[in-house]
């Protein structure tokens, strides 16, 4: 059994009744999709709610999804989902910053929650297809153990 495998899932007690919106960047739909899949059922197994699930075409629309969601009185946290693979050029590079930045900015706006279940930069489409599962569920239980 490998470490993914053995994976636990952390008591988060008052994860409970909480609803949590996700943003998932579909660019490279097969890895979103498992990244999603993976997402959800992470919040139904904390006993949160499952709020509304936004898709946009790249890492890069991200923020502005999360910040429509974050403004929702309803929402208690926001989980973002995304794949930013390696080019030819740096552009990965400039994108994983401007977008980590942002979301990052959006939770203290806010003061809400933001996972961060962005994999990438400098990450090949191997790597990413391995990370997908294990970010996805890491960026929902950071949004819930931060939730008040």
């Amino acid at each position: 059994m490998n470490r993914l495998e053995a994976e636990r899932i952390p008591t988060i007690p008052h994860a409970k009744g909480k609803r949590v919106g996700i943003v998932s960047a579909t660019f490279h739909i097969d890895i979103a999709k498992t990244m999603l899949d993976a997402a959800k059922q992470r919040i139904i197994s904390h006993g949160a709610l499952l709020g509304p699930i936004v898709t946009v075409p790249g890492a890069y629309e991200t923020p502005l999804a999360a910040s429509r969601l974050l403004k929702q009185k309803n929402i208690d946290a926001v989980v973002v989902l995304g794949t930013i693979l390696q080019g030819a050029t740096s552009h990965d590079e400039v994108i994983g910053s401007a977008v980590a930045k942002q979301l990052l900015e959006l939770q203290m706006q806010h003061d809400k929650p933001v996972g961060f279940g962005i994999t990438g930069p400098r990450m090949r489409l191997a790597q990413a297809r391995a990370r997908a599962v294990p970010h996805a569920r890491r960026a929902v239980d950071a949004a819930l153990l931060l939730c008040r």
